[in-house]
């Protein structure tokens, strides 16, 4: 059983989903949510959103929501800071293996679209495409896939139906599956990334930084792309809507992302204080 009172003494740094976590269903974060991480961040907490969204949007995320320090972005892919405006990139696809998985997708029923540092691509243009837009607040760089766009990737989407993105994960060749490691993390989002990058090792890195360790770590999360850190932190927290395989690696449950679930575990955490 979660003890908030013990936890208090101990955590020192929040790691923050932001999808299906801290975002609830109507792609907002709540003004009660926004008053915690400020709370939390004045009592001397890190707080720091670890997302697969790109580095450009969480930036301007934690500018808005007056977040200071560190963040991770792009699934681990990448990691910055607020005050200092360093940026560090972790992870490179190979080259082969990236070929190969995107010719693997584009033989398939989904919106390809290819990410990094600087923004992203998408394979066509299309509905899929059109939402995507609405939810990065982002254009794409540039429409139609070409392979330079490998160049600097740091990580693939596929967008499409559940069943197609099941049988796509199911049916990854050895010869991708061996350098690339993928995970769902909504109903229509498959992603790929280089093998080994997550947000655990973003986030251990970032720790080491702090002299601290994952006896100081709490986090929150609800998919797939959270899993090695809800693996990994002392604290984890899976929301009431995680997806089923993401809350049996938590050791904690939080409510949904629809009821303040980030709010609700940190406001218990301070009232120990």
């Amino acid at each position: 059983m979660f003890s908030p009172h013990a936890a208090a003494r101990h955590i020192r740094v929040f790691f923050i989903d932001l999808d299906g976590t801290l975002v609830n269903s109507e792609g907002a974060i709540s003004l009660r949510s926004r008053e915690a991480l400020k709370t939390a961040q004045s009592l001397g907490y890190s707080v720091v959103l670890a997302t697969g969204r790109p580095a450009n949007v969480v930036e301007a995320l934690c500018e808005e929501l007056e977040l200071v320090g560190p963040y991770i972005a792009l699934n681990g892919g990448v990691r910055g800071d607020t005050v200092t405006g360093e940026i560090t990139l972790s992870g490179r696809f190979e080259e082969q293996a990236a070929l190969a998985l995107c010719d693997y997708l584009c033989r398939h029923d989904v919106l390809m679209t290819i990410h990094d540092a600087k923004g992203w691509c998408a394979a066509e243009d299309n509905e899929r495409t059109r939402k995507r837009v609405e939810f990065l607040n982002q254009e794409p760089r540039q429409i139609g896939y070409v392979p330079k766009q490998l160049d600097e990737a740091i990580k693939v989407m596929a967008i499409g139906g559940d069943e197609t993105l099941n049988a796509l994960a199911s049916g990854l060749p050895s010869e991708i599956a061996e350098h690339i490691d993928c995970f769902r993390t909504t109903d229509t989002y498959l992603e790929f990334v280089p093998k080994g990058l997550n947000k655990a090792r973003a986030a251990e890195a970032l720790l080491y930084s702090m002299r601290l360790n994952w006896s100081h770590a709490a986090a929150f999360g609800d998919s797939g792309n959270d899993r090695t850190l809800l693996e990994s932190v002392n604290y984890s927290f899976a929301m009431a809507n995680a997806r089923e395989d993401i809350a049996k690696v938590a050791l904690y449950q939080a409510p949904s992302n629809d009821e303040d679930g980030v709010a609700a575990i940190i406001e218990q955490l301070i009232e120990t204080l």
